[in-house]
C-alpha cells in the first residue's frame, strides 16, 4: 500500500520594503519551536512598483502574512475581507490568507504599551508620520479625546489622514485634528503631552538619529516610539 505524503509545514511571511531591521522572522521561528509547530517564516521584500505583480503569488503560498511599512494600505486592495479592527483604521498588518482577511494589531499594541507604561491617552498629541501606523495611533487618539497634529513630511498625505479622521469620527466624540510640517513643528513652541513616532527614523540599520530635535522631545511628556529596532532609540 502506497503512503500520502504528509502535508508540507505552512508557510509565513513578512512583508514590506526593506526587511533589514526586521525581527519578525527570529520572533516567529523562536515561537514555532516553542510550541512545537512545524513551519516556516519566509521574508517578502518588495518594493511598492513590484506589488501588483509579486503580492497574489505570496498571499496564494502563504498561511498568513505580516505586513510592514510600506504596503499596510497598499494590501487592501489585493484582499477579500477586512476585519472590523482593519477596517477602522484602513490599514493592516496580519493577513489570513486561507480566505484573503487583513487584520490590525497595531492599535491594540499602542494601547497596551501606554496602559502598561501608565501614560494616559489623553491631552494633546503629536503624530509623526501619516502611513498606515501612523493613520492608526492617530485614530487611536483622536478617538480617545486627544487633540491630534499630525506631522508629515507630505501634507497631502498628512490631510488625507486628517479627512479619514474626521469621516472615522464623525458620530464619535472626539478631539481636534490639524496638519502640520516638521519645519513647521521645530519651529514652534506648542507644548505635548505625548509623541508618536510612526515613521521609520532611528530604524535599524539607520539608527542613531531621530526624526525630531532634542529641543522638540523637551516639550512632550512622554514618547511613544513605534521603531523596535533598536530596543532603545534617540
Amino acid at each position: 500500500m502506497k503512503m500520502k505524503n504528509p502535508e508540507k509545514p505552512p508557510v509565513f511571511a513578512v512583508l514590506g520594503h526593506p526587511l533589514g531591521h526586521s525581527l519578525s522572522p527570529f520572533v516567529h521561528k523562536r515561537l514555532f519551536a516553542l510550541n512545537r509547530r512545524e513551519a516556516a517564516y519566509i521574508t517578502a521584500d518588495i518594493p511598492p512598483e513590484q506589488l501588483p505583480e509579486r503580492f497574489p503569488e505570496l498571499l496564494e503560498r502563504c498561511a498568513g502574512i505580516n505586513v510592514t511599512i510600506p504596503h499596510k494600505r497598499r494590501v487592501i486592495a489585493f484582499l477579500d475581507r477586512l476585519d472590523d479592527s482593519a477596517a477602522r483604521y484602513g490599514a493592516v498588518n496580519c493577513i489570513r490568507c486561507t480566505d484573503k482577511t487583513g487584520f490590525n494589531t497595531d492599535a491594540a499594541g499602542f494601547r497596551i504599551t501606554l496602559e502598561q507604561a501608565g501614560i494616559p491617552l489623553a491631552g494633546a498629541a503629536a503624530v509623526l508620520g501619516a502611513g498606515g501606523a501612523g493613520r492608526t495611533f492617530a485614530a487611536e487618539a483622536a478617538l480617545a479625546g486627544c487633540a491630534v497634529t499630525i506631522v508629515a513630511r507630505d501634507k497631502a498625505a498628512g490631510q488625507e489622514t486628517a479627512d479619514f479622521l474626521e469621516k472615522l469620527n464623525k458620530d464619535q466624540a472626539a478631539g481636534a485634528v490639524e496638519v502640520i510640517s516638521f519645519n513647521e513643528l521645530e519651529a514652534g513652541n506648542a507644548r505635548y503631552d505625548l509623541l508618536i513616532n510612526a515613521t521609520p527614523v532611528g530604524m535599524y540599520p539607520h539608527a542613531g538619529v531621530s526624526p525630531v530635535s532634542e529641543r522638540m522631545i523637551g516639550r512632550c511628556r512622554a514618547v511613544f516610539d513605534a521603531v523596535y529596532n533598536p530596543a532603545q532609540t534617540e
